[in-house]
């Protein structure tokens, strides 16, 4: 059982020792959908965008969902009419209000590509150790930036039982309950609240299929979306850069990749070097490694993503290396290394350092050399995206975005601004404002 469903029980024991006094009733619903849904929709909608459904463990997992409405509906009748908890452990008092079924994840995702349009995701099952990694980075991520994540190692271990699935037998029995949305409408309800999702498409009920102007002004339920510029449309952007689909589908990645990658390769390495060496040679050839990092992370974005190619292929393999981030910088799943990409990048210092220097120091320094890799990619999409909660992360923000809106020739370091001072490209400061809404990055670097 999970943290979540400890804390849940613990409640209804509670409930249950206070009950001569306190009568209550106690419903149990699974995972819970509809307009204004902030977990379960988005994370499904994300993974169909991303064209990556990532499934925790082999073998089928599935769950049963109800409908916020139909939640509404069970939760007047316990209160109306439900039985109480009694002091004694029993079930009395206890109803579940789920459909019944077993979804599969996989049809759940094809139901909304299907909706919006979208190819069904490829189902891959990460194993569980990659998943706590990826929970891990963004709890920390989370921690960094000051708000919740909706991924955390909590909820690995829920997403890792084979199943989560509950009926109504009781409340149908003793309330009068059944469920009255079904899962393809409820799903179309609820997409069409999420901007963008199903263009062009005006909101019926779930049940009734009326168009809002139809509806009785008691049943109608407004939706209002602050509309976006052209400009910020452009900038958040995701378009194709190959024919072919799964090639496309290779530059898009989850930002908790990188630390699932490469987080615990650094901690295997450490681990291998430390027997040969002491805590404090570790420390300084993986203090080494960082420094050489963000040496690499500096001239690589230099010296190699802003070069000017002259002929119309350069040009073209320039832009798909970077100039599609400077065109687009705002499209959320290009903003952390693509795993190919980063496998060279790392793969030759790595290679490198165990011809130059003993098992246990290239290990050491190749440990701080992919800590540093992590670090860079992470807060690379940290910077982003607006509001960091700390001074550090809006000064970091500020640097980056000069070089994206000001100017594109200076700015390179994104983990390591001081490299900007000791190589002379420290963006040159202007009126206030000109960092957030400063001209696009012109010139052929940026393109």
């Amino acid at each position: 059982m999970s943290a979540y469903g400890r804390s849940k029980l613990a409640y209804e024991e509670e409930l249950r020792a206070v009950s001569a006094a306190v009568p209550g009733t106690v419903v149990r619903p699974p995972i819970v959908y509809g307009p204004g849904d902030a977990d379960f929709l988005p994370a499904l909608l994300a993974a169909v965008r991303g064209g990556v459904l990532p499934v925790c463990g082999f073998g089928p997992r599935r769950c049963s969902l109800i409908h916020v409405d139909d939640l509404c509906r069970v939760l007047l009748a316990a209160a109306d009419r439900g039985s109480t908890v009694g002091p004694r452990p029993s079930s009395r008092g206890i109803y579940h209000a789920g459909d019944g079924a077993g979804h599969r994840w996989q049809d759940l995702a094809a139901a909304v590509a299907k909706l919006t349009g979208h190819r069904p995701p490829t189902t891959v099952p990460p194993p569980r150790p990659v998943a706590y990694a990826a929970a891990w980075g963004a709890e920390t991520a989370a921690r960094v930036r000051g708000r919740p994540s909706a991924l955390c190692r909590d909820k690995v271990r829920e997403l890792a039982r084979p199943a989560w699935i509950c009926g109504h037998e009781r409340a149908a029995r003793e309330l009068g309950f059944t469920p009255e949305v079904f899962w393809p409408a409820g799903l179309a309800d609820a997409l069409r609240t999420v901007p963008g999702a199903l263009p062009g498409l005006a909101r019926h009920h779930p049940r009734t299929g009326i168009r809002p102007r139809e509806e009785p002004a008691l049943t109608t339920r407004p939706r209002t979306t602050r509309p976006r510029s052209r400009r910020a449309e452009h900038l958040r952007a995701s378009p194709p850069l190959f024919r072919s689909p799964f090639l496309d589908r290779l530059t898009r990645v989850h930002p908790a990749v990188p630390a699932a990658l490469y987080g615990p390769l650094a901690v295997l390495l450490v681990v291998l070097a430390a027997p040969r060496l002491g805590w404090a040679a570790l420390a300084g050839y993986a203090l080494l490694g960082y420094v050489l990092w963000t040496l690499t992370e500096y001239w690589v974005h230099r010296a190699l993503f802003h070069l000017t190619p002259s002929s119309a292929r350069g040009r073209r393999l320039h832009w798909l290396v970077h100039g599609v981030h400077h065109d687009h910088p705002d499209d959320p799943r290009r903003l952390v290394m693509p795993p190919l990409a980063s496998l060279v990048l790392t793969g030759v210092p790595f290679a490198a350092l165990h011809l130059v220097l003993d098992g246990g120091a290239a290990n050491a320094v190749a440990a701080g050399f992919t800590a540093g890799y992590v670090l860079y990619d992470e807060l690379h999409f940290l910077l982003h995206r607006p509001g960091p909660p700390t001074a550090l992360g809006r000064r970091l923000r500020r640097h980056h975005l000069r070089h994206h809106f000001q100017d594109d020739s200076r700015g390179f370091g994104v983990s390591c601004p001081y490299w900007d001072h000791v190589f002379g490209t420290a963006p040159e400061r202007t009126a206030a404002g000109g960092a957030a809404t400063g001209r696009p990055a012109g010139g052929a670097a940026a393109r």
